[in-house]
């Protein structure tokens, strides 16, 4: 079996210092540690508890720099300040190990994905659907159930969240910290993206919830309503009964 590598490269577009991220330059070795402990469901409280306070510090100085690079009136500073005063919000509500772990990766991921260049447009490959696809099959990253059975649902955006309800499987492309209370009601989660360092896996380890991501086309294929099984132990997605 190869050797997981839980070491970011520096740079490059999944790397560390794409963006805000180098405001906790000294960490990154720390909280690939921290990820390293994450998979192998391992909580080390002199690993957290300094890095927490680190993470904390260092989201609160992102807020200043991003007022003095963007002005006072920067477009677009009022909706990302709110994001990171929410994200301000959980650290104060997190008590337990694995609830500070939980804000820590929020925070990497929401400052990671924070930058002042201009931002290329992505491009999705496109997937050919067959008809009568029964089956998917992904990249298992939590295996705390090793059958679960429950009803999709598709969360794309905030809007989505409504749809949730405690049980449902939460079907979407990938996640970011803003899908948080989405993610606590749902039983399990499956991705079209995705691998062993994403926000999605961190958290579902956390919550200890099932979960598989690379499916490719999970949201395409499934809709709100069907009746789905995940295998952790063989990584499908399994169509149980259709939605009408």
């Amino acid at each position: 079996m190869a050797k997981t590598n839980f070491k970011r490269q520096k740079g490059g577009k999944d790397g560390w210092g794409v963006g805000l991220d180098y405001l906790f330059k000294k960490y990154w070795d720390k909280i690939d540690d921290l990820v390293r402990d994450n998979y192998f469901g391992r909580h080390n409280p002199k690993l957290i508890n300094p890095l927490f306070s680190k993470i904390s510090a260092a989201l609160d100085e992102s807020i200043a720099e991003m007022k003095t690079r963007c002005g006072k009136n920067g477009p677009g500073l009022k909706e990302w300040v709110g994001k990171a005063k929410k994200i301000r919000e959980l650290a104060a509500s997190s008590v337990l190990l694995s609830e500070k772990v939980i804000f820590i990766d929020a925070t990497v991921q929401f400052l990671r994905a924070t930058s002042w260049r201009d931002k290329k447009k992505t491009v999705e490959k496109k997937f050919t659907i067959q008809n009568g696809v029964n089956q998917l099959k992904g990249l298992v990253v939590s295996c705390a159930e090793k059958r679960i059975k429950g009803v999709a649902k598709i969360v794309l955006n905030k809007k989505d969240f409504l749809k949730i309800k405690r049980g449902d499987i939460l079907i979407t492309k990938e996640t970011n910290p803003d899908f948080l209370p989405a993610i606590k009601k749902a039983a399990a989660f499956v991705a079209d993206l995705g691998g062993l360092l994403c926000h999605m896996v961190i958290v579902a380890r956390e919550l200890k919830k099932p979960c598989i991501v690379d499916t490719k086309i999970a949201t395409s294929v499934l809709k709100d309503g069907d009746l789905i099984e995940m295998n952790t132990e063989q990584g499908t997605v399994k169509l149980i009964r259709k939605v009408k």
